[in-house]
């Protein structure tokens, strides 16, 4: 026997549904607002003091994850009511990177020994050596073979 649109609009599990949608969304909108406050918060603290708060931390990767099971109940891909009717999420937050302080970078985990580069190199000469401290004046320049500028001299008849 099939169900026509009727037995599905007088369905209690339905309604049940409903409800518990209406409840989420309301619930969906305080979680965001409390991301907008945990960012602006975490912003704040990371501002003055280089790092963030851990605990504070924490609870927006849970705030974050109770926001993603919300969705999935909303878009009907999980049944399991979120919190408070189910469990609150328990992630393990990230961000290590902004639990120090980055003004003091912490020593690499793995410290490589330094290695042996081998003898050092033979010194490069200067790029532009420096002139010599008494230069001799340039020679002057001789009586020459050729022609000069007047075009005259060398030895070819002129026709």
């Amino acid at each position: 026997m099939t169900k026509t649109a009727k037995d599905h609009l007088t369905s209690g599990r339905i309604w049940k549904r409903v409800i518990f949608m209406a409840l989420f969304v309301l619930i969906y909108y305080i979680a965001e607002f409390l991301v907008l406050l945990t960012a602006l918060f975490q912003l704040l603290i990371a501002l003055f003091t280089g790092k963030v708060n851990e605990a504070l931390l924490r609870f927006s990767k849970n705030l974050a994850a109770f926001i993603r099971e919300i969705y999935d109940f909303l878009t009907f891909n999980t049944d399991a009511h979120p919190y408070p009717f189910g469990d609150w999420p328990n992630e393990q937050p990230g961000g290590e990177q902004w639990l120090t302080d980055q003004d003091d970078p912490a020593p690499p985990a793995n410290p490589t020994p330094p290695t042996n580069p081998g003898p050092p190199a033979a010194p490069m000469p200067p790029a532009n050596p420096a002139p010599p401290a008494n230069p001799s004046p340039p020679a002057a320049p001789g009586p020459s073979a050729g022609p000069g500028p007047s075009g005259g001299g060398g030895g070819g008849t002129n026709s």
